[in-house]
């Protein structure tokens, strides 16, 4: 299990079961006064947290938590992969997974470096997007991998993981699940429905034009976020939970272990093969393909239809019938409605 660092990650850990605990357990497990523990608790409302209080009875969680633990993600990920020097390393409550690896990448060797956090305040997604992950209620990672190319070599590394994520989600036996160019997960229920944000990827580097580099690729997934209903997420999203994924104990443990492995095994093939094998399976979960969309460009929004991606994981649009090709940090895709 995460190794707890501090009282809030203490209290979280005992609290895990869903079951009332006294306050004079909980009190003396953190060797806290009481005045101490009921400030401590009400900590736990920053992490996306519901306590409930029951007079002469203590404390609970309106829910049980999935808690990661790092040996069962360590024991998914060697199933699916034959890297056994990756370092797996959980946190409790973090800003972002990604901006703790990269402050270390300077400093990066050859082994894979995997940051796993139960909470998240500060992930980013592109273009500066803030994405919070209640406690235990998603699944929040980074892999940081050093490369022999150069940054300009790895354009196309962002569609590869989305590609290895989105095939680890679908084996869940969930329908509808695809990818939005050029890095959200998504879930439309039929054709005409809205997308749904399930998840997000984004790809950072660091190195010389001419490398070697390394490459931090960051991953969310929505699991479970339960109450989380006070307008904080500012998009359509959806999780796991809510499209009827079997959510038993150890299910996140087991979803971060395969992701990694995946991604793990998608970074080997990119090193290998390039993209070509990952961008030939992008259509089969390309939701934008044969939509209307509008490009979100600084002079305004351009309408256009959707075409695919092209060999270098562009995207191709019609506008006003002319092809056009859109390249990932220049535009945002929204489809119409």
């Amino acid at each position: 299990m995460c190794a707890p660092r501090e009282p809030q990650a203490v209290l979280i850990r005992d609290l895990a079961d869903g079951a009332f605990h006294s306050g004079t357990d909980l009190a003396r497990a953190l060797g806290l006064p009481r005045s101490t523990l009921r400030a401590t608790l009400a900590r736990l409302a920053g992490y996306g947290l519901v306590l409930e209080t029951r007079r002469g009875i203590g404390y609970r969680l309106s829910r049980p938590l999935d808690l990661l633990h790092p040996e069962d993600v360590r024991r998914h990920y060697l199933v699916g992969s034959t890297r056994r020097d990756a370092d797996i390393e959980c946190a409790g409550a973090v800003g972002s997974t990604s901006s703790l690896l990269l402050a270390h990448a300077e400093a990066a060797g050859e082994r894979v470096q995997c940051l796993l956090a139960e909470h998240q305040s500060a992930g980013r997604g592109r273009r500066g997007r803030r994405w919070v992950t209640p406690y235990a209620g998603g699944i929040a990672l980074s892999v940081m991998r050093r490369f022999a190319l150069g940054p300009g070599a790895l354009g196309t590394l962002s569609l590869v993981a989305g590609v290895a994520a989105v095939e680890v989600l679908e084996a869940l036996g969930i329908p509808g699940l695809g990818l939005k160019w050029p890095n959200d997960l998504v879930h439309r229920e039929h054709t005409a429905a809205p997308l749904r944000k399930l998840g997000g990827l984004l790809v950072e580097v660091r190195g010389e034009p001419r490398g070697p580099c390394v490459a931090v690729i960051g991953i969310g997934v929505n699991v479970d976020f339960g109450s989380v209903r006070d307008g904080s997420i500012d998009q359509p999203w959806c999780d796991l939970r809510g499209l009827g994924a079997d959510l038993v104990p150890g299910t996140r443990s087991r979803i971060a272990g395969e992701l990694l492995a995946a991604l793990e095994a998608a970074c080997e093939a990119f090193v290998r093969d390039g993209a070509r094998d990952y961008l030939a399976r992008w259509p089969a979960h390309d939701v934008l393909a044969g939509r209307e969309v509008l490009i979100d460009r600084a002079g305004g929004q351009v309408p256009a239809r959707a075409l695919g991606i092209d060999a270098d994981g562009a995207l191709r649009v019609d506008v006003a019938g002319r092809e056009q090709r859109v390249h990932a940090g220049e535009v945002s895709i929204r489809p119409r409605s």
